[in-house]
């Protein structure tokens, strides 16, 4: 009877063929990264997270609106014009035409401390975030299509523009220079005390938006700190791309950077926006309390509210060479003010400015 081989045996048949394996392994596989532990992708990046967290800091508005609700009288269901009311249209008589309330809300983001003077910090966010509409109309829809009659108006009465930096403690900012169509915007805000540290991390030059580069977008959803991370990709508005992550409000102003094993985070974008549409509900208002069933009685006590409905999966960005354009726009106000940008900002809009002469 044969015999079957041992274990013993099966050891000294493969044992070549695990050292070969095992000496390809540490001569093929990131052999850079052996060399190096640092540059390990989870260190690597944690570290340089936590490297540029400091210069990101909260940029907030709280906003006071007075609003108009107008009640008009119809005949036979139409409305009237009528040249000598407010709104075009004939208005129910005396104070039952004009219903007068106040709102009040938030927009918030992030910012990105780029200098400073003597006694100032100069913050680079979005635009939409600190600049607000004075004049906001919501008209009547009839028809399938909106009409030049309008529901309601709400007046801005107060902009209170602020920042919260690594102190925790808001402070208030004033507004030094703004672009619509780029949405960017440069902010003060007083150095008595630690607001942030200024960002010294590498600015790239320019950034085409190549599908597929490992990003990272920090922010200030709900007020807190986040960091998401996606891959990047085009997107359908000039100077913008697309960054793959689950993102929020507050995502707006804050930095996007391109991660390379090797130098780092590098700066690429702002963020801007998170593409969704609103949805208008009817709900009951604060007289009516929860869970309450409603009656006829209680129709003139609901209302029509809206809420946004995001596509989470993206986020826009400005692409950075659209931000060194704005900031070379706006170098001679920067200095001017006394204000210093950070090295790595002002060689990068210093090549910006000599390329394009």
């Amino acid at each position: 009877m044969k015999r079957k081989p041992g274990f013993i045996f099966w050891l000294w048949m493969f044992l070549p063929v695990f050292l070969l394996m095992s000496c390809q392994n540490k001569r093929g596989i990131a052999p850079q990264l052996e060399a190096d532990p640092n540059l390990w992708f989870p260190n690597n990046l944690t570290r340089e997270i936590n490297r540029v967290l400091p210069s990101i800091i909260e940029v907030a508005a709280i906003l006071e609106y007075q609003v108009e609700e107008y009640i008009y009288e119809l005949i036979n269901g139409k409305y009237i014009r009528d040249p000598n009311s407010p709104v075009g249209y004939r208005l129910k008589p005396g104070n039952a035409g004009i219903i007068q309330s106040k709102t009040s809300t938030k927009a918030f983001g992030a910012g990105l401390v780029i200098g400073k003077s003597l006694t100032e910090n100069l913050i680079l966010t979005s635009r939409h975030i600190v600049v607000q509409r004075d004049t906001i109309t919501d008209y009547i829809y009839l028809m399938n299509r909106y009409t030049d009659i309008p529901r309601t108006r709400a007046i801005l009465i107060r902009n209170d523009l602020g920042i919260r930096g690594q102190n925790n403690i808001l402070r208030p900012a004033s507004i030094m220079a703004s672009n619509a169509k780029m949405d960017l915007a440069l902010i003060t805000v007083a150095r008595k005390d630690y607001i942030g540290k200024e960002y010294n991390g590498d600015v790239l030059v320019n950034f085409a938006p190549v599908s597929g580069q490992f990003a990272v977008a920090i922010g200030y959803p709900d007020e807190m700190i986040q960091i998401a991370m996606g891959f990047t990709a085009s997107a359908p508005y000039p100077g913008n791309f697309s960054l793959g992550i689950h993102g929020d409000f507050g995502f707006s102003g804050g930095p996007i950077f391109l991660f390379d094993p090797a130098k780092g985070l590098l700066l690429i974008g702002i963020g801007k926006s998170i593409p969704g549409q609103r949805l208008f509900y009817v709900t009951p208002d604060s007289s009516l309390r929860f869970k309450t069933r409603l009656n006829t009685v209680d129709i003139p006590n609901l209302m029509i509210d809206e809420m946004p409905m995001l596509a989470p999966h993206r986020i826009y960005g400005v692409r950075i060479e659209y931000v060194l354009q704005f900031l070379r726009e706006n170098l001679g106000l920067i200095e001017r003010r006394g204000f210093r940008l950070t090295p790595a900002f002002f060689k990068a809009v210093r090549k910006v400015e000599s390329t394009s002469k």
